[in-house]
């Protein structure tokens, strides 16, 4: 990838327009919407978005956008009956139909039961709510059938999220999520908190995902064993196939979500496009929800938050450190490593969608 289609802001604006606004983007998971009216905003994008769930129990999206002046109805998230805006108090339901705009009775021409906030594209894919801002966009779990066959034993849509942390980023998302689908750092950037364990030299890509909508990075285990395990620590989930205990398996989902697989849990990680140079990277870990109530849960989950600010700090280091490398102007792109495949996948899929004009810098 040049240089410049990390620095130049002229990029953003083309990634946005050819596939953040055409791709389908996870921002929540369905267990974080238990309750009619429970309601998470996001923004994604340059897209300010409220998802909710429904008194029919369906979870929407919408544009977080009230339909009379353009101010916001929904902040942050929680629980509510309906969405007011706090501007003029045009209220909306939580199927997003307009229920109330206090002194419009005189208004000429004006129906109320016409007015709706913006819908957006939503969809449940084993769990996770992903969204799409083109209306015209094909579903989402058809292009995932393949993937779908792999995790079906987690029954990932049965589990519940039991930790969750956004990381705020200040530069290229893509630096992010290049360096979070690559093995080749494992053994370097991770040597004491996870190299040891799964390292680079064993890691390995399937080849035949060129051109698909998601890849596959393998983390062998040291000799072929998993880290023992700790005090306290779940017991494997029934029903897994072996390579669970000789791997960890991440998948990538074009152009920014995946997620990797344990014997005992799943986490993902996601990225969140902002603006220029800034997105969001949230992590997810998720189990069944009959765990919760195990003795030791609370000690295993603080745990694995503990790692995962570990893992951050090391890739925030070294995705800093790039950054400011490629902003020097002297970065020449190298060869890839066998242990990067999955980067020269998405690569392709990114060119595939962006112009000569861009990827050439003109």
């Amino acid at each position: 990838m040049p240089s410049h289609a990390y620095t130049d802001p002229s990029v953003w604006e083309a990634e946005k327009a050819r596939f953040f606004k055409r791709s389908w983007l996870v921002v929540a998971r369905a267990d974080q919407f238990t309750h009619a009216g429970d309601y998470r905003t996001a923004e994604i994008a340059g897209a300010n978005l409220v998802l909710v769930r429904g008194r029919d129990s369906v979870i929407r999206a919408f544009h977080n956008v009230c339909r009379h002046r353009g101010m916001w109805v929904a902040d942050g998230c929680g629980r509510a009956a309906s969405f007011a805006c706090p501007y003029h108090l045009w209220t909306y339901d939580l199927e997003g139909r307009l229920i109330a705009a206090p002194e419009m009775e005189r208004t000429a021409d004006f129906e109320m039961a016409s007015v709706r906030l913006g819908p957006v594209q939503c969809e449940i894919w084993e769990g996770f709510v992903a969204i799409n801002l083109d209306d015209d966009a094909e579903p989402l779990a058809p292009q995932l059938e393949d993937l779908r066959a792999i995790t079906a034993p987690w029954n990932m849509s049965d589990m519940v999220t039991v930790h969750e942390k956004v990381f705020p980023i200040s530069w290229d998302w893509k630096l992010m999520w290049e360096n979070a689908i690559e093995g080749y750092h494992t053994s370097a950037l991770h040597k004491t908190s996870a190299g040891e364990a799964i390292p680079t030299r064993l890691s390995w890509v399937s080849e035949d995902r060129d051109g698909g909508s998601w890849s596959d990075l393998h983390h062998p285990f040291a000799g072929n064993l998993p880290p023992p395990p700790l005090p306290d620590w779940p017991a494997p989930l029934p029903g897994l196939p072996p390579f669970v205990n000789k791997e960890m398996v991440f998948f990538h989902i074009w152009p920014c979500f995946g997620f990797y697989l344990n014997a005992e849990k799943v986490t993902s990680y996601i990225v969140e496009p902002v603006a220029p140079g800034k997105h969001r990277f949230v992590w997810r870990v998720m189990i069944p929800e009959v765990r919760t109530r195990e003795p030791g849960f609370e000690a295993w989950r603080d745990y694995i938050a503990e790692r995962i600010d570990v893992i951050q700090s090391e890739d925030t280091m070294a995705c800093r450190g790039v950054q400011k490398g490629l902003e020097t102007g002297a970065s020449q792109p190298g060869r890839y490593s066998d242990k990067e495949r999955a980067i020269w996948h998405f690569h392709r899929w990114y060119a595939d969608r962006m112009s000569s004009e861009v990827m050439e810098g003109r």
